[in-house]
């Protein structure tokens, strides 16, 4: 009996130890700079959806959070609160974005404006992460500045210039691409590059037209992105990519029928691009659903509906 005993409560502390390790918390400390006297909200991020979990109120300029083992991995959201023009201006609140992945996170910003003024003290995982954005945000103006120069060149008929802009724009798209696949193997595993991996583009190539390379670009749109992660569905990665395709297909100059006809190619599209998870595949088709339920377009519920 004295063996039996023992044995049982060696299991049942055993047992314990796994489940505290299980549920080990992490800090998520943030430090605020003109942060005014109201509550911040925690939430989850799922597409466009955000869901409130925690709150609490600055002290001294420093807010702090638990999350645990058991909470997912992927992006949370701090909602800030309002500054005086957006209270009387009916404008979103102030808000910042964080990875979190099981590890403490200690971030510093500034109230009046979270992403520009934020530094990672602590979070390996945040510090990829908004290192990439600051060099992709450069990259990505200095493309659309070029490219502009490229059409201009182009239609001025100015070879000399043109060929020099289109063999300029093409490196740069090159670069950045290089930039990113770098960026993901060297931190290969890590979740901020599984995000940074669907950055990636097809290549708008400078010698084509402006209407061939978006032609090029819409059809190659979904080459080498994956859809199979079901973590990054904790995050705005896929439905922003979906959101950005549904852009591509639109014009400003489509009939309400024409609008519909195309959406509904773009709807197939995606779904025999993104439909190799289940639960990724279900992620997407009710990302469409809200979002023509908002535009109001019946019509295309009722096709995804009946279709998939």
């Amino acid at each position: 009996m004295k063996g039996l005993k023992y044995t049982f409560s060696s299991v049942f502390f055993f047992v314990i130890l796994i489940f505290n390790a299980s549920a080990q918390s992490h800090d998520i400390t943030i430090q605020i700079s003109n942060q005014p006297d109201n509550k911040i909200i925690l939430g989850t991020i799922k597409g466009d959806e955000f869901t409130p979990i925690d709150s609490a109120e600055a002290i001294n300029g420093t807010v702090k959070f638990q999350l645990s083992s058991s909470n997912p991995i992927g992006v949370y959201r701090l909602v800030l609160g309002k500054t005086a023009y957006a209270k009387v201006m009916d404008k979103d609140p102030q808000q910042l974005d964080f990875i979190y992945n099981n590890e403490d996170v200690i971030l510093q910003t500034d109230f009046k404006n979270p992403v520009a003024g934020l530094k990672v003290i602590q979070s390996v995982e945040n510090k990829i992460w908004y290192d990439f954005n600051e060099k992709e945000n450069i990259l990505k103006d200095e493309l659309q500045l070029m490219e502009k120069e490229v059409d201009y060149f182009w239609a001025k008929k100015d070879t000399s210039n043109a060929t020099l802009k289109a063999n300029e724009f093409n490196q740069l798209q090159m670069d950045r691409e290089q930039f990113i696949s770098q960026t993901v193997n060297s931190f290969a595993g890590r979740y901020a590059a599984k995000m940074i991996k669907m950055y990636s583009e097809p290549f708008r190539d400078a010698y084509l037209s402006a209407e061939q390379r978006d032609e090029d670009y819409k059809a190659n749109y979904f080459n080498g992105l994956g859809f199979t992660d079901e973590s990054l569905i904790h995050s705005s990665a896929y439905s922003d990519r979906i959101f950005n395709y549904l852009v591509l297909c639109n014009d400003k100059g489509f009939t309400q029928d024409q609008r519909e006809a195309e959406y509904e190619k773009a709807i197939d599209i995606i779904v025999a691009n993104t439909n190799q998870n289940e639960e990724v595949h279900k992620f997407i088709l009710d990302y469409m659903v809200d979002g023509f339920e908002i535009l109001k377009m019946d019509k295309l519920i009722a096709y995804i509906e009946d279709k998939y």
